[in-house]
């Protein structure tokens, strides 16, 4: 049994919000097992064997830290006299707002109902706008954890073992919608997750063995702003046509608003509806183990079926809005005037039923060719459909015709609102696609080879190397549940020209008119596509020193017939409308088709030591330097030109260091000092411990965006109004700070960059330029062990996390990449870590914990 116990008395302040977070806190847990034996009932203490766990953390309350980017108190009120940009009247020929204030009888209604969500500032001056300038720690229910572990073993002979295995656990997870204080209340979200597994194992003899196994994974994850009304908030509004068919779906979703090109402002949205949400796996695995000669064999396949049931609502159900600084040179102006530069609207999802299956069979052979060198061959072949779904709603795009095509038994699931004067649909017998709409790859043959050898007779030696293909394990498919199923519309620019009738200013939600193109395409595979695989090797060389193992590896990694996007409706690059210029389907909007080609290749060497506990000393230590170049998973800017995507992977550090260790202090019988003492002497002395753990690594390598008017004209528009679209800029100079430089106001140089302003010719920068924040963070404890009887002790440990409390900054968030965004660029908002999902950094604020277990 054990408990863990912190509390905010134990953390330091937050950097941002310069307040200790969270409330009293306790991680409550406890092991036990043993031989099943009832009275008079059952006795199995020599064949059935138990074991359970259970694990919690509970406290009071939790704690939100909220730092979001507020307008300033004037700004709502239409007073911008405090700001050097002149406000202009769009609806005046753009004439200036007399002393930059604009009348109250201005303020556009649907905007009075969104004004009072976002709080007044409380950080900062007062009449200045800053990133962050409303902070606030806020109470909230604790997200209380729950996880339960139960495992029988059972000898049904002397050569036949069973076990059964059961994992139960429960997740909330609340916090406050929109990152505003109590705006929209709180999010409810639960997730659950269990998982059962059997497992049988028959020895035939020595040297032939069958274990067979069975099991099943759910999950669930529903979430919802529960305390949002959907149409009750859109009614206030007063927005009008918001939906496509006049109708308002009931959900827990709002109408977004979002800003560009000026101050960061915070987003007001709430979480994704999503209500119906499971996802089940089965799985079947049968291994069978022959020992043969030198041979060591091991065949056996695997089943994997899989059910993914969901109902995933858009968060732009009601429809999204953007406002930059087209109308009136200041975007929250523009927003308190009501006219968007563009908007969106997605359609009510339907539920959704996928199913699919996975086969896959292995061999393996280990082979000891001498005693020095011992080989390992394997052959893996993996066939995996593509997924299904309920009434067979599946579609894709046939360029060869220019026809929507789903399978016939759908044809009668389009929906009714579907433009089919616009684009046809047809069933997939009039194309060359199967029923699937996906030809599954049966060539996934995937061998490995692999060696360990000791050189001249050396027992402290090894040289190991191996290679292997690895096919990719979720199988591919067409959209699923989309157009033309639902009507998914492109979104919508608004014009520059109040004139034009597509023209939009609330509470016209959406023009209501019809629209060049009316209706999104769906993304397809092209015929033909290869399952992606990727190509590991490593080499190693290992080493035992004294009480230490030395290893140093290069490890090797190359992702090949990866997806990439390819727009087969773009124009061509360079001056003119997007309307204006040849399409190979001028009726239609964008059109993606994945193909094979992406790749990435991966190159890494690592260095390690490892000393065993010898003496009271045990640690372990390791250095990699990687670079990881690549293209996959990269929309191009330029459809035609995608050789200017490759670069080096975000996620992947060029250095990273981690080390940790655990030394029993020398005292108490046993060690070398104070061995003598007895009583509480003795107690006291010995049992002590102490130990670290540390890591240092390189930032993320980021990518900066400017969102602009579409010089290039190759973005969506209906209009003769350009886009706006985010785009790399130009890069003049290294836009990275020497370390001295850096700040979390100044993370690296906006003045590196330019505007690229000639259409057809894009930015010079890569992707991938600026360094993010980096890890340094180092955690301690120490632990004192006290024996009561050979069978019963506990253990008393203080523990403390980032014990020297160095800042790490967060990741740059997408604000602080967008030059645009004047407000939020080049700044670091969170001291949360760049790596704060992986346990073992946990590079937040110093935190202590105290531990105690008892265990018998």
């Amino acid at each position: 049994m054990y408990d863990y116990y912190s509390t905010g008395v134990f953390r330091a302040r937050d950097y941002f919000t310069h307040a200790r977070s969270g409330t009293p806190s306790h991680g409550f847990g406890g092991h036990v097992g043993g031989p099943v034996y009832l009275p008079k009932l059952y006795d199995g203490r020599d064949k059935t064997f138990w074991f359970t766990s259970y694990e919690t953390t509970f406290a009071p309350q939790a704690v939100s830290n909220l730092t979001p980017s507020v307008p300033l108190t004037a700004w709502k009120r239409g007073d911008f006299s405090g700001e050097r940009t002149v406000i202009r009247d769009p609806f005046a020929d753009g004439t200036p707002f007399a002393g930059n204030l604009i009348p109250s009888s201005r303020i556009n209604s649907v905007s009075r109902v969104y004004i009072p969500l976002w709080p007044d500032p409380n950080f900062g001056e007062p009449g200045v706008f800053a990133n962050q300038n409303y902070r606030e720690q806020k109470l909230r229910p604790f997200d209380k954890p729950h996880n339960v572990q139960v495992r029988v073993d059972h000898r049904i002979s002397t050569q036949n073992t069973v076990f059964g295995r059961y994992l139960h656990q429960r997740q909330q997870n609340y916090d406050f919608e929109s990152g505003l204080p109590g705006v929209f209340g709180l999010r409810q979200q639960l997730r659950v997750v269990k998982h059962a597994l059997v497992s049988d194992t028959h020895i035939f003899s020595p040297t032939l063995i069958n274990e067979f196994r069975f099991g099943v994974s759910y999950n669930t994850n529903p979430r919802w702003a529960k305390d949002v009304k959907g149409p009750e908030f859109l009614a206030r509004t007063g927005l009008q046509n918001t939906s496509r068919d006049g109708k308002i779906p009931d959900s827990f979703v709002v109408p977004i608003v979002s800003f560009a090109q000026g101050p960061g402002i915070q987003t007001i949205e709430v979480t994704q509806q999503r209500f119906f949400n499971e996802d089940l796996t089965l799985q079947w695995q049968d291994t069978v183990s022959k020992i043969y000669g030198k041979h060591s064999l091991r065949l056996g396949f695997e089943v994997n079926q899989r059910q993914f049931n969901d109902q995933n609502q858009p968060t732009n159900l009601y429809g999204s809005f953007q406002f930059t600084n087209r109308y009136t040179g200041f975007n929250f102006a523009d927003f308190v005037l009501g006219v968007p530069t563009s908007m969106s609207r997605g359609a009510f999802a339907l539920k959704r039923e996928d199913r699919s299956i996975a086969y896959d069979w292995f061999i393996h052979d280990q082979y000891k060719v001498t005693p020095r060198l011992t080989l390992n061959l394997g052959l893996r072949y993996e066939l995996h459909p593509s997924w299904t779904t309920s009434g067979n709603r599946i579609s894709a795009f046939d360029k060869t015709s220019g026809r929507i095509v789903v399978p016939d038994s759908a044809l009668p699931l389009v929906s009714d609102l579907f433009p089919t004067d616009l684009v046809a649909v047809v069933g997939h017998s009039k194309t060359a696609f199967n029923e699937r709409l996906f030809n599954t790859d049966k060539n996934n043959l995937a061998p490995r080879i692999g060696f360990a050898w000791r050189p001249f007779g050396a027992k402290t030696f090894v040289v190991r190397a191996a290679y292997g293909i690895f096919f990719e394990v979720i199988p591919r498919q067409q959209s699923l549940f989309g157009t033309p199923f639902i009507v998914n519309e492109p979104g919508h620019t608004n014009p520059t020209d109040l004139r034009d009738p597509l023209f939009v200013q609330w509470p016209l939600a959406f023009p209501r008119i019809t629209r060049g193109a009316g209706v999104s395409i769906p993304s397809s595979w092209e015929i033909g596509f290869r399952t992606p695989y990727a190509q590991n090797w490593n080499f190693t060389l290992e080493k035992e020193i004294a009480d230490m193992k030395v290893r140093a590896s290069y490890v090797g990694t190359g992702g090949r017939q990866m997806p990439h996007p390819f727009n087969i409706n773009q124009p061509a690059p360079g001056p003119g409308f997007y309307v204006d210029k040849p399409r190979p389907f001028p009726a239609l909007s964008g059109i993606t088709e994945q193909r094979n080609g992406a790749s990435h290749t991966y190159h890494a060497l690592n260095f390690e030591v490892e000393r065993r506990f010898a003496r009271g000393l045990l640690f372990e230590t390791s250095f990699t330097f990687a670079k990881d170049l690549g293209d996959e998973d990269v929309t191009p800017e330029n459809t035609f030109d995608r050789s200017r995507e490759r670069a080096h992977t975000i996620v992947t550090p060029f250095r990273r260091w981690v080390g940790f260790m655990v030394y029993e202090l020398p005292f108490g019988p046993g060690k070398p000092w104070l061995n003598r003492n007895s009583g509480l002497a003795k107690r006291l002395a010995g049992g002590w411990e102490i130990s670290a753990s540390a890591t240092l690594q390189d930032g993320q390598m980021e990518t900066p965006l400017w969102q602009m008017p579409d010089i290039h004209g190759i973005a969506f528009t209906s209009t003769r109004t350009p886009p706006n679209v985010a785009y790399r800029p130009d890069c003049v100079a290294n836009p990275n700070l020497p370390d001295d430089r850096r700040s979390i106001t100044a993370w690296y140089d906006v003045s590196a960059f330019r505007l690229p302003a000639t259409p057809g010719v894009f930015g010079s920068c890569g992707r991938s330029v600026i360094e993010g924040p980096g890890v340094r963070v180092l955690h301690a404890g120490v632990f004192k062990r006290i024996s009561f009887t050979e069978r019963f002790s506990a253990r008393l440990g203080l523990q403390a996390v980032n014990a020297f409390n160095h800042p790490n900054w967060g990741n740059l968030g997408g604000g602080a990449l967008r030059l645009d965004n004047t407000s939020a660029r080049a700044r670091i908002t969170d001291a949360g870590g760049a790596t704060s999902g992986s346990a073992g950094d946990a590079p937040g604020a110093r935190g202590l914990r105290l531990d105690l277990r008892i265990e018998f």
